[in-house]
């Protein structure tokens, strides 16, 4: 593709969810005991997913973006690294992260 051709984002937090949700079900379906784990903002995805789910068999979250959101998170880091604070608030507020797969990977893993 042309370098300046935005890629889009596989999609959103409820999709994401839906599709564990999903594939849990499918599993739990076949008499599989399934324990979920989320890290970062898959613990969002993770949490939302079980809130779905009955008969989940565990539930683990690593270093999860809290339920609440990530603005206590934000706060701390703006002291710690203004700039990088600044263009994750940014990309939040534009939602630009949304439609561009690199702009997303650049503000969250990068």
């Amino acid at each position: 593709g042309k370098k300046n051709e935005k890629k889009p984002v596989a999609g959103t937090l409820e999709e994401h969810a839906a599709d564990v949700a999903s594939f849990v079900a499918h599993l739990e379906g076949q008499g599989q005991q399934v324990i979920l784990l989320g890290h970062s903002f898959g613990g969002l995805i993770t949490l939302q997913a079980a809130a779905a789910l009955k008969n989940l068999a565990g539930l683990i979250l690593l270093c999860s973006v809290p339920p609440s959101g990530n603005v206590g998170i934000i706060l701390r880091s703006l002291f710690r690294a203004p700039l990088q604070a600044f263009r994750i608030t940014w990309g939040f507020i534009s939602r630009s992260f949304e439609s561009d797969a690199d702009l997303c990977r650049e503000i969250f893993f990068d």
